[in-house]
């Protein structure tokens, strides 16, 4: 074979595995592009789904937190209101005690006394002054709302 042949087909074997090549290495890249494309959706697939769970996790972990923190407040509730009530029946019988004791003293006939002033003084129209039959032994209270507007006692 002569030189120039040889010469001929050394290039043409150059250029065919020169083109294989660059057809080998721009498959390979779409490969490798396709391979990555897969990769990234299959991450992307997987962080979704991780999220979700994680989120319908946390969803749960919330909702239990809600509700155990619901009824604490409500026991809580409870035992304030009840503490209330016996403090309240506590403070109303003390109130009861002392205005029986403060209606039972002597103390008792000058502050009637000095609520009929007042009351007489106030009025612009005539009026009756009505009292609990236990406050009737007390003649001066007449005298007091006594005036021109008091009718009776």
């Amino acid at each position: 074979m002569p030189l120039r042949d040889q010469e001929k087909l050394q290039a043409f074997s150059e250029k065919v595995l020169g083109e294989a090549n660059s057809t080998a290495s721009a498959m390979a890249a779409e490969a490798n592009e396709q391979k990555k494309e897969a990769i990234a959706a299959g991450k992307a697939k997987i962080s979704a789904h991780i999220k979700a769970k994680y989120a319908l996790r946390l969803k749960k972990a919330l909702d239990d937190n809600s509700f155990a923190l619901s009824t604490a407040t409500l026991e809580k509730n409870k035992e304030y209101l009840a503490l209330r009530d016996e403090l309240t029946e506590q403070v109303l019988a003390q109130t009861k005690r002392r205005v029986i004791d403060f209606a039972q003293s002597d103390a008792y006939a000058d502050y009637l006394k000095t609520l009929c002033q007042k009351v007489g003084a106030r009025m612009q129209e005539p009026f009756t002054l009505c009292l609990a039959p236990q406050d009737e032994p007390y003649e001066a209270l007449a005298a007091a709302a006594a005036g021109p507007l008091c009718k009776e006692v």
